[in-house]
């Protein structure tokens, strides 16, 4: 999914964010598949706090909106840094 926002990170990029944040992502086995693709499955555990997140919706190298961003930070309580709402 293409997004007109020029600052927004990737997939990828927000997933090195969270693991220098002190996040750990799991790979779970298997993958979703959708009428728009077929993606991994991932979600990211704030262990600070045990608040987690699906990251499932997304290839890697999406870009991702500044809502979607917005409901990762609000999940696990934490602050990226990147474009957010």
């Amino acid at each position: 999914m293409a997004a007109p926002f020029g600052g927004s990170p990737t997939l990828a990029e927000c997933i090195a964010c969270l693991e220098e944040l002190g996040c750990k992502i799991t790979e779970l086995s298997g993958d979703l598949v959708s009428e728009d693709g077929v993606f991994r499955v991932r979600y990211a555990l704030n262990p600070a706090n045990g608040k987690f997140v699906v990251l499932s919706d997304h290839a890697d190298n999406d870009r991702l909106t500044p809502w979607v961003i917005g409901n990762i930070e609000r999940r696990l309580k934490l602050i990226t840094g990147f474009p957010s709402i």
